[in-house]
């Protein structure tokens, strides 16, 4: 018996890491393009009044002087906005745009994460990275009450040729084997249990601060929409639409369409795609104003 025993011990162990169930909720997306690309547009920032009075206002350049990389320039970025007020407040903006923002912000008040995403955007915008708000949402962002959605910022890293994303609230990039990450990325990085670090203009990211982070971020990544216009001119002007839509979302294979977010308002400015290369195109040249 006692042979017996030790013989499939062995096996026994073998079976379990078999069957072991990731605790990650798995989520598919298309690979290929659609056969219409989508008309994305990101800032001319030479010919955008806006962003060079951002740019020269907050001495962005001195921000990221000396930096020998986009991302060392975009984690510099990102480490400046998340200094630019501390905490979440839940006040609205008189004005969703970056200078509204900041001036605001200087005289004592706190904002989301959308103003994080919205002022990091821009900022990076001015400093000639294409850069975009991206919107994150639960599975159940349709039936959630509250909390149904996060704001983060993905940037276009030149001379690593991918979309990274920022989360400027919490001031954190996720990498995996040294590799930036953009947000469908990310995902895919948790739900196959590969390991995920976290890197801060700030300095070294705290193990505990990263596993907070892990556990607060991976239920909003679900759900991906971004906007087609990213050109941050100065208000009013027409933004790009397709088809009369303003953003596309990025939704799981098999998954349903969410038209509402939190019960109440309507979400009815959505193309809707499952593939992950429409999603992820390589920044055009913008549209110039």
């Amino acid at each position: 018996m006692r042979t017996i025993t030790l013989v499939c011990l062995p096996v026994l162990f073998l079976l379990l890491n078999a069957c072991k169930v990731t605790k990650h909720e798995a989520i598919e997306h298309d690979a290929a393009l659609t056969a219409t690309g989508y008309p994305f547009a990101y800032a001319d920032t030479g010919g955008n009044t806006y962003l060079r009075e951002l740019r020269d206002e907050y001495d962005l350049t001195g921000v990221i002087a000396d930096a020998t990389s986009d991302r060392e320039r975009a984690l510099r970025v990102l480490d400046w906005t998340n200094r630019q007020w501390k905490g979440h407040g839940k006040k609205l903006p008189t004005n969703n745009d970056a200078l509204t923002i900041l001036e605001e912000a200087d005289s004592g008040r706190k904002f989301r994460c959308v103003e994080y995403a919205t002022v990091a955007s821009a900022a990076l915008s001015s400093l000639g990275m294409p850069s975009r708000r991206l919107g994150l949402k639960k599975k159940t962002v349709e039936t959630a009450v509250a909390g149904g959605g996060h704001m983060v910022t993905e940037v276009w890293l030149a001379d690593e040729g991918k979309w990274a994303v920022l989360d400027g609230e919490y001031n954190l990039m996720p990498v995996a084997n040294g590799k930036a990450l953009n947000a469908v990325e990310f995902k895919r990085a948790l739900q196959s249990d590969r390991p995920v670090a976290f890197v801060s203009g700030a300095g070294p990211v705290k193990p505990a601060q990263q596993k907070r982070y892990l556990d607060f971020i991976e239920r909003y990544l679900y759900y991906f929409n971004v906007r087609f216009d990213e050109r941050k001119l100065p208000e009013p002007y027409e933004r790009i639409a397709f088809q009369a839509k303003t953003q596309l979302m990025l939704v799981p294979k098999g998954a349903a369409e969410p038209t509402r977010f939190q019960r109440k308002r309507a979400m009815d400015k959505f193309i809707y795609t499952r593939s992950v290369a429409d999603f992820y195109e390589a920044p055009r040249l913008a549209v110039k104003k």
